[in-house]
Formats: C-alpha cells, sequence, structure tokens
C-alpha cells in the first residue's frame, strides 16, 4: 500500500494534479493543501489525474467535493481523469462525484475538452 503523492504541473492554462497511490484520512488533507496552494484564479481548468490512485476514502470524495466548490466559487472547471476499470472508478459513481466534476479517460480528453469549454 502506497502512501498518497501529489505531483502538480500546468499544460495550456490548465493546473494538472496528478494523486498517486492511496488518497484517505491520513493524507487527504495534505493532498488538499498542496493542489490549493499551486490555484490561482488564473487557470480556466483544474485535471485531477486519478489514473495511479489506488485507493479513496471519504476523505479522498471530500477532497473532490472541497475542491470543485472552489473551483465553481472562481468560474474554474474541475476535469477527473478516471481510466476505465481503475480501481476507484466505483466508489466515484456511487457517490455521484459526476455531479461536480467531468470525467475523462485520458489527460490528453480532459485538457482537449477543457478548452473547448474554455
Amino acid at each position: 500500500m502506497e502512501a498518497g503523492r501529489v505531483h502538480l504541473g500546468s499544460e495550456q492554462d490548465v493546473v494538472i494534479a496528478r494523486l498517486v497511490g492511496e488518497i484517505d484520512l491520513g493524507n487527504a488533507d495534505l493532498v488538499e493543501r498542496e493542489i490549493t496552494g499551486s490555484l490561482s484564479n488564473v487557470p480556466r481548468a483544474l485535471v485531477v489525474d486519478l489514473t495511479e490512485t489506488s485507493y479513496l476514502d471519504s476523505a479522498g470524495i471530500r477532497l473532490i467535493f472541497g475542491l470543485a466548490e472552489r473551483l465553481s466559487r472562481r468560474g474554474q472547471e474541475l476535469r477527473l481523469v478516471v481510466p476505465d476499470g481503475a480501481p476507484i472508478e466505483r466508489v466515484l459513481v456511487l457517490t455521484n462525484v459526476g455531479e461536480v466534476a467531468s470525467f475523462d479517460r485520458t489527460v490528453a480528453d480532459a485538457l482537449a475538452r477543457s478548452s473547448d469549454t474554455g
């Protein structure tokens, strides 16, 4: 079991946060601080890449809902990258995360779609 890590970057005018490992009660607050510390009012979107996220508990789900709320207030978009068959896909569907964030299968898809809306 790998503790969660965040790799931050940007492309076009979109912040990309790649979450690796487990995002849970023990690290969700730190992950959120790292992501929000990289956000300003400039990017049009945040893409959270969950491709390498192996586990997401309720604290991780709260993190996503919190990011969605913060971005919505700023007029920015939240896109989640969730590949087919990802271990966390079911929990995202069951918790209705799709109501606050758009799902894409790849980072390239997320970047293309965020530019379509911006």
